[in-house]
């Protein structure tokens, strides 16, 4: 499950992505742009979208999800007794990762390509979002250090206080102030939940290792046994403006701090007032976000990274922070601008792009995103979440298993359920993301600079947003992940790249929607009633459940789950039988509406439209793994053969082939 944080993380080190692999790949193309794009909200009760549906397909890309179908199907195999081998076996020749993921890749890659074809226009093409996307990635590209005789690092250091001569005013304030208010996470990054966690009526403040500390941390003994630590040093004190005749000495320091404080930090010399210790961390928390923390939140201090920055913080003296702190601080920032190149070598084009996809991406993945997912194509997917809904309403509320004031809690739930469909808020259009970035420099060119002012705007764009969005629901998600992610409180969240082909097909028959689609976003919707979540209503109120009606709900709620998925100990998938009638129902209801007005699919012809609506449910889980010793029938794609009456009727199974119907809405 995706964890969706207003997260304020600045990325100086990242994993390889998949824009660096060449290999075979879905289509994606991408039209010229039209920006336009739909709201999200709840749409359960938008009585408009139950009019018939009658408006064009998109013939390309409906042609292409029914070949890939067309494509992995094997016709000797039985679908009766062999589900998956009827369907998955040509699966590897399309891809060797599920579909989701196989989507996302290669979306991902699209985003990629299309920003480096970007970064050769002239400017004035470009909406004032990307074109600073552009200006940042070319200045990361092609570092300029030195503006006359003086190294940039060192005018950056006067203009943030910062000499190794000097003392600082607390190891604490300083770091708070460098991470809140410039954006620099030197030690650790902070995280904020976007909502109270399960049974709290507060929201979370909490920090997480810093990547590029924590790869220091790693590499520097690497330099000294190679013999190029003192060299490194050297040149990064230098850059800072230091006199160069105690360079010997300081480096000397540096590294007795360096090394008491990574490799002898194990214990506390001096155990402190925890107290004390916690709520100085919240009064300077709050002095330096101007006031947006801690009123509303409540700090966890349970973390590796805060641990072992409290033992530095009392393992040394305040001469020894002020060296170590200024050292950090230079080193991240030689560092990150390409001054100093420290560990593997890197590839810097690659670098620059995730360095600057991490502050701009909504603005980076705009151009593909927006003309594919506007608002034409968000109010089918619109229509669709509303026609699953009301069938799932339906059918929780003839449940004749669940007491009457249980099914009234969980209707209510499901009719207060928040879509947030495509776009974060404010992000659907270039106005929109011109705005956002409206506070963020242009790049000049000298990267240093360039860097520091960046994170200083997004450090205060985090906190505008924040005070912002208050105590409301909403949280940020990014619309370039393919999924669908139940989130509390009480929303479920589709992501803009989930709605492109072979997922979703624009005005493409209903039985690949709604088997490919529509299975996503109902296992997912299925979430707001399994574990923890079953115990409220949406609203803060609990569901009480009677011990027999709860057993009977949790065994049914699972009673098909034993594939191996991508999952969650905390909030686990349900079953693939849970809202499975519902799905069918819906695609059935839609296929209606659409009678006459879709696309043919020649290379299907073979398949009845019910017969397809299955494969595309399959086709989602061709990658899962069964769990050890578990029977080849056991597969995901069986089960949901095996426990669909619906299954049997379209592929004319014998009806005794099943003893056990797991029966869920």
């Amino acid at each position: 499950m995706m964890a969706f944080l207003i997260a304020f993380v600045v990325i100086t080190g990242f994993v390889n992505r998949p824009h660096l692999k060449e290999k075979r790949e879905f289509m994606l193309a991408v039209p010229q742009p039209n920006y336009t794009a739909g709201v999200d909200d709840n749409v359960f009760n938008d009585t408009s979208l139950d009019k018939n549906e009658q408006g064009p397909c998109d013939e390309r890309e409906t042609t292409y999800a029914a070949l890939m179908i067309a494509n992995t199907i094997n016709i000797t195999a039985d679908p009766c007794s062999d589900f998956y081998s009827y369907v998955c076996s040509g699966y590897e020749r399309i891809a060797r990762v599920p579909l989701l993921s196989e989507l996302e890749n290669n979306v991902t890659k699209a985003i990629y390509r299309h920003f480096m074809r970007s970064t050769r226009m002239v400017e004035k093409e470009q909406p004032e979002a990307l074109l600073k996307a552009v200006a940042y990635y070319r200045s990361c590209l092609k570092p300029i250090h030195i503006s006359g005789n003086t190294h940039i690092l060192a005018t950056l250091f006067k203009e943030l206080d910062l000499s190794f001569n000097t003392k600082i005013t607390g190891f604490l304030e300083t770091t708070l102030e460098l991470l809140l208010n410039y954006g620099l996470q030197i030690f650790f990054t902070l995280m904020v939940d976007p909502y109270p966690r399960f049974g709290e009526t507060v929201s979370y403040v909490y920090f997480g290792a810093s990547r590029p500390f924590e790869e220091w941390k790693k590499t520097r003994k690497t330099l000294f046994d190679e013999g190029m630590y003192a060299q490194i040093a050297k040149e990064v004190i230098l850059a800072t403006g230091f006199d160069g005749n105690g360079t010997s000495l300081l480096i000397r320091e540096i590294w007795y701090v360096e090394s008491m404080l990574i490799e002898g930090n194990r214990v506390l010399k001096n155990k402190p007032d925890m107290r004390k210790l916690e709520a100085k961390w919240k009064r300077l928390l709050n002095y330096y976000s101007r006031g947006t923390l801690m009123g509303q939140y409540k700090l966890s201090m349970r973390s590796k990274a805060v641990s072992f920055f409290n033992r530095m913080l009392f393992n040394t003296n305040e001469v020894q922070h002020s060296v170590y702190i200024t050292w950090e601080v230079a080193r991240h920032l030689a560092s990150v601008s390409g001054f100093i190149k420290f560990g593997r070598p890197l590839d810097r084009r690659a670098y620059c792009y995730d360095l600057s996809y991490s502050i701009y991406g909504p603005a980076i993945s705009a151009p593909v995103l927006l003309p594919l997912v506007n608002s034409s194509r968000l109010a089918q997917v619109r229509r669709m979440v509303r026609t699953l809904a009301s069938e799932i309403y339906t059918s929780i509320k003839d449940s004749d298993w669940i007491m009457e004031e249980t099914t009234a809690k969980l209707t209510r739930k499901l009719r207060l359920v928040t879509w947030r469909l495509g776009y974060d808020i404010g992000l659907a259009n270039w106005s929109g993301l011109n705005n956002y970035y409206r506070g963020y420099p242009l790049a000049t060119g000298v990267f240093i600079a360039d860097y520091a002012n960046t994170n200083e705007a997004q450090a205060l764009n985090f906190f505008y947003t924040l005070r912002k969005r208050g105590k409301g629901v909403e949280f940020s998600f990014r619309s370039d992940v393919v999924g669908a992610f139940y989130e509390g409180p009480n929303a479920l969240v589709v992501p803009a790249a989930t709605m492109l082909s072979p997922l979703f097909s624009f005005g493409g028959p209903p039985e690949l929607n709604y088997g490919l689609l529509g299975s996503v976003v109902l296992q997912n919707l299925m979430r707001a009633f399994g574990h923890n979540n079953m115990l409220d209503d949406g609203t803060g109120a609990k569901v009480t459940w009677i011990p027999e009606e709860r057993a009977e709900f949790e065994d049914r709620y699972h009673c098909d789950r034993t594939s191996k998925v991508a999952d969650s100990a905390v909030d686990p998938l349900p079953g693939m039988s849970v809202g499975a009638q519902s799905l069918f129902r819906a695609y059935r209801r839609a296929a209606a509406t659409r009678r006459g007005h879709s696309c043919t699919l020649p290379a299907l012809r073979s398949l009845s439209s019910d017969q397809q609506f299955f494969v595309g449910r399959c086709l989602l889980h061709c990658r899962d793994i069964p769990v050890e010793d578990s029977l080849p029938e056991d597969h995901t794609c069986n089960l949901i053969a095996r426990h669909s009456a619906e299954f049997a009727t379209a592929f004319q199974c014998p009806t005794e082939r099943t003893k056990v119907l797991c029966d869920m809405w």
